[in-house]
């Protein structure tokens, strides 16, 4: 098996990554940070969610429905651009 170095824009430290599908891909970290790639890791977005809370674990059922787990609990995301928090 050979890693690769991804570049994901964000110095900001990334504690997981999930694909729910061969191309769209999230990962989270410190500072609330969410990421969200559509082109298998060549583009990442910020996904804007309003806490600076480490989150610790993400996990989708498909491409728009998952969750995201904090320290203090687990929120789910409803749409693609906005995690209810």
């Amino acid at each position: 098996m050979n890693w690769i170095d991804l570049v994901t824009g964000t110095s900001i430290y990334l504690h997981n990554i999930f694909f729910p599908s061969d191309n769209t891909g999230y990962a989270v970290g410190g500072n609330g940070i969410i990421i969200k790639t559509t082109n298998r890791t060549e583009n990442w977005t910020q996904i804007n969610n309003g806490t600076f809370s480490s989150l610790f674990s993400v996990s989708f059922r498909d491409t728009n429905n998952g969750l995201v787990r904090t320290a203090g609990g687990i929120f789910k995301q409803q749409t693609e651009e906005k995690l209810d928090i």
